[in-house]
C-alpha cells in the first residue's frame, strides 16, 4: 500500500502564469550563482541557507532572503531582478495569537525600533516604509539583535546568516558595489547591474465548457457531491485498483474524484489514491472524449528529478485543483494544515502536453502565508 507520507515534506529544499508562444518553451540554462546572468537568457534557480538565514532566486532571478521562528513570525527581504527594482522588507507575526499582526507591529534592530507599515490586507504582513528600507538593510546586515511585535510583547528573530544572504543576492544580481546594492554599495551607478532575464513563455489551450464537470474541478469542496463515476478503461488498470483497495477506508474519498474537461477530445481524470491529516494524492489520467485511451498524464517539474521514497504524492499530485478559466492545474503538499509550509505547482494546458508555469516554496513553517512564499519558477 502506498502510504502518504506527511512528514517528508516533497519539494521543500528544492524549490509562474503564461502567454506567448504556442506549446511548452523550454527555458535556456543561465550561469551559476555568483556570475551575472546574460540578458535575455532565464537563470537557474537556486536556494542557499546561511546559518539562521535562507536565501533563493528564481529562474528569473528575483531573490529573497529570510529567517523566523515556529511560534514568533518572520522576516523577508524581497528583490527583484535588474536596476530600477527596489529591494522590501516584509514582516509577519504568529498566525495563533494576536500579536499585532492587525494592529501596530514594530521591527526592533538592536536598540532602535521603527513602527512598519501594513501591508496586504490578505497576507497578514507589514512593511518597512518604501524610505527607510536602505537604512534598514544597513542595520540588518550588522544586527545583533531582531526583534518584532507591539509594545506589549516582541519576539526575537535569528540575524546570524543576514548579512552572508543578502551578500549573496548581491553577487547573484550583479549589485556588489553598486548604488543598486543591498549591504556591499560602492560608486558604480545603478545602470550596470544587468537587467532582468527573460521568462519562458507559455500558451494555454483555449478553454472549454466543463458542462457536468464543472463542479468535480476541486475535489475537497464539491468532489464527491459531483456524482461522476470514473470510466470502466480506467477502474480497470491495475493501479487504479490498487488505488481503490488503498481507499477502501474512506468512501466520501473514493467519490471525490477530479475530472476536466481539456479539449474536445481530451479529459482529465484524477483518481484519490491516499490520504492522511490535511492532504489527498491522486493519480492523473488522460483519456479520449468517450474515457477510453487512458494514459498517464505527465506533470514534468523545472529540472529532471527523481522521486524516491517517502515524496508525498509520488508520481502523482496532492490536493489538486483544477482552473477550468486558465486550463491549469495545480498541487499543494501541506507541511500542515494551516497550510503555511509546504510547496505549490501550477501546469498549464497547452493542448499537447502540461507545463510547469509555476513553483513556490516555503520549508519553514513560521505563519508565512503562500501568497508571499519565495518563487522557484516562472513563466509568461
Amino acid at each position: 500500500m502506498r502510504v502518504l507520507a506527511l512528514v517528508a515534506l516533497y519539494g521543500l529544499v528544492a524549490c509562474n502564469e503564461g502567454e506567448g508562444q504556442a506549446g511548452p518553451v523550454i527555458a535556456a540554462e543561465g550561469p551559476s550563482a555568483g556570475v551575472q546572468a546574460q540578458p535575455g537568457l532565464a537563470v537557474r534557480p537556486e536556494t542557499r541557507s546561511f546559518r539562521d538565514w535562507y536565501a533563493a532566486c528564481d529562474n528569473g532571478n528575483t531573490c529573497f532572503a529570510y529567517t523566523g521562528t515556529d511560534a514568533g513570525g518572520w522576516l523577508m527581504v524581497r528583490q527583484m531582478a535588474g536596476p530600477e527594482a527596489s529591494p522590501e522588507v516584509l514582516v509577519g507575526g504568529s498566525p495563533f495569537s494576536d500579536d499585532g499582526t492587525d494592529g501596530v507591529l514594530t521591527l526592533t534592530l538592536d536598540d532602535e525600533r521603527q513602527t512598519l507599515s501594513p501591508g496586504s490586507s490578505e497576507t497578514r504582513s507589514h512593511v518597512v516604509p518604501d524610505d527607510a528600507v536602505r537604512d534598514t538593510l544597513r542595520r540588518l546586515a550588522s544586527a545583533r539583535a531582531l526583534a518584532i511585535g507591539t509594545d506589549e510583547a516582541a519576539s526575537a528573530l535569528p540575524t546570524a546568516g543576514a548579512s552572508a544572504a543578502l551578500l549573496w543576492i548581491d553577487e547573484r544580481q550583479g549589485r556588489l558595489n553598486t548604488t543598486a546594492a543591498l549591504i556591499r554599495g560602492g560608486d558604480r551607478p545603478a545602470s550596470t547591474v544587468p537587467p532582468a532575464p527573460n521568462l519562458p513563455r507559455v500558451v494555454a489551450a483555449t478553454p472549454v465548457d466543463q458542462g457536468d464537470f464543472a463542479r468535480a474541478s476541486d475535489p475537497g469542496e464539491e468532489g464527491a457531491e459531483a456524482g461522476l463515476t470514473l470510466p470502466a478503461a480506467i477502474e480497470a488498470l491495475p493501479e487504479v485498483k490498487q488505488c481503490r483497495a488503498d481507499t477502501a477506508f474512506s468512501p466520501y474519498l473514493q467519490k471525490a474524484v477530479l475530472a476536466a474537461r481539456l479539449s474536445p477530445d481530451t479529459k482529465l481524470w484524477g483518481v484519490p489514491c491516499d490520504a492522511g491529516a490535511y492532504n489527498a494524492m491522486y493519480d492523473f489520467y488522460l483519456t479520449g472524449p468517450d474515457g477510453s485511451n487512458p494514459r498517464k498524464a505527465d506533470f514534468p517539474s523545472w529540472e529532471p528529478r527523481e522521486r524516491t521514497e517517502g515524496d508525498i504524492g509520488g508520481d502523482g499530485l496532492v490536493n489538486p485543483v483544477f482552473d477550468a478559466a486558465t486550463n491549469s492545474l495545480r498541487h499543494f503538499p501541506r507541511a500542515r494544515g494551516i497550510g503555511d509550509c509546504g510547496t505549490i505547482q501550477s501546469w498549464v494546458w497547452t493542448g499537447d502536453a502540461f507545463v510547469l508555469t509555476r513553483e513556490t516554496f516555503m520549508g519553514e513553517c513560521w505563519g508565512m502565508p503562500s501568497t508571499l512564499w519565495p518563487t522557484v519558477w516562472r513563466t509568461r
